[in-house]
């Protein structure tokens, strides 16, 4: 994917077609914060009559208020970070409301990390070693509420462990974002025999599922096809998941996700196309996203900027200044995006409207609804 400016002229009604046609639906229109909050904390008036209080962003990157439009922008900027929203007041429930809409949540996030990975590391109890955790490379798959489901074999390390002790925990990092700077999340439960234990309609049920379970094993990883003709020699595992330990990357969300919460997530459907858009971004664009950072993040001083994430509701950029300050923003997207295609067409736009209004064409987007950036990450 490459972005080309072009005159506003062509591009403006270019940018829309594309984004609205490539999934068959209208533009989503977000609903945004504003001046004034409905019962849900939600805005109740339009963009144009706004009184949300003047944030005096300077460009040297000072500390601004937590919610307001950048001064001569149509950028709806909020400050979500922990040190902006420690006051109770409406304008840091605006930046939470905001952050929450805009962004995936801690269970997306961890459910989607997860999804990704075909392979983790699992954790058991040493026999040997008196109960030390002992860590081994396991294959995979998650049924339809996240449980990771594996076929272990009888004679190996981790399976004589469990005979001692079934409680577990499963590390999952994808390889794309490897290292301290990437995604990761730990799984900890139980591992139990996948069986079936039901009796009547219910053993039906279960029965199939199993089925299915062991068939989308055997796809994903074609190797087990070969184990399961011997199978007084290897059996299949289904893990619980009682909690979840998510991390963001470095420095950033570092937290416990309540086990409900990543069970009744979904993956986000850019899971697996969001890498290489991502990195194929942060290579070929870097003038554009540093376009993108002076003109919807209002930072001129910036050292670096990297694209860290990619999913339906927006991008990640995470910004280092010259006097060494470091940021995360989420640049929401105006559109719905539910594919790679959509994607694209919503990052381009992005890309495009940051060229226009920086290069004297930011009339074209005067109808637009106001762009959402969430600061949520800040440190000196």
């Amino acid at each position: 994917m490459a972005f080309t400016p072009v005159a506003p002229a062509r591009s403006a009604g270019l940018c829309r077609t594309q984004a609205a046609s490539c999934s068959g639906r209208p533009l989503r229109l977000p609903t945004l914060a504003g001046r004034s909050l409905s019962a849900a904390g939600r805005p109740t008036t339009s963009p144009t009559g706004r009184s949300v209080p003047t944030m005096q962003h300077a460009e040297s990157s000072a500390p601004a208020a937590p919610s307001s439009y950048l001064p001569g922008t149509t950028t709806l900027w909020v400050d979500a970070s922990s040190a902006a929203i420690t006051e109770d007041n409406a304008v840091a429930e605006v930046a939470v409301a905001l952050e929450a809409e805009h962004r995936l949540t801690v269970g997306e996030r961890a459910r989607t990390v997860v999804h990704v990975c075909r392979t983790g590391t699992l954790c058991t109890s040493s026999v040997k070693h008196g109960g030390v955790p002992f860590g081994s490379h396991v294959d995979y798959v998650l049924d339809s509420v996240g449980r990771p489901v594996m076929l272990l074999a009888v004679d190996a390390a981790h399976s004589k462990n469990l005979t001692e002790s079934n409680r577990v925990s499963l590390y999952a990092q994808p390889q794309e974002s490897s290292g301290q700077g990437g995604c990761r999340a730990t799984l900890v439960g139980r591992l139990a025999p996948l069986a079936v234990s039901a009796d009547g309609a219910d053993q039906a049920a279960e029965e199939e599922e199993v089925a299915e379970l062991v068939e989308a094993y055997t796809e994903r990883h074609p190797h087990a096809a070969k184990a399961l003709t011997y199978p007084d020699r290897f059996n299949f595992f289904r893990m619980s998941v009682e909690d979840v330990y998510f991390v963001g990357g470095f420095g950033v969300t570092a937290t416990w996700v309540p086990p409900e919460l990543y069970s009744n997530a979904s993956a986000d459907p850019l899971a697996f196309d969001a890498p290489a858009m991502v990195s194929t971004t942060n290579k070929r664009q870097q003038k554009e996203l540093r376009s993108m950072c002076r003109v919807f993040l209002g930072v001129t001083d910036a050292e670096t900027v990297t694209m860290m994430a990619l999913d339906r509701l927006g991008v990640d950029l995470r910004v280092v200044t010259t006097a060494g300050a470091t940021s995360e923003f989420r640049v929401a997207f105006r559109e719905t995006v539910t594919c790679r295609f959509d994607a694209q067409s919503a990052l381009v736009k992005a890309l495009q409207e940051s060229w226009e209004k920086e290069n004297g064409f930011a009339n074209a987007w005067e109808e637009e609804t106001p762009r959402v950036v969430v600061k949520y990450y800040g440190r000196a």
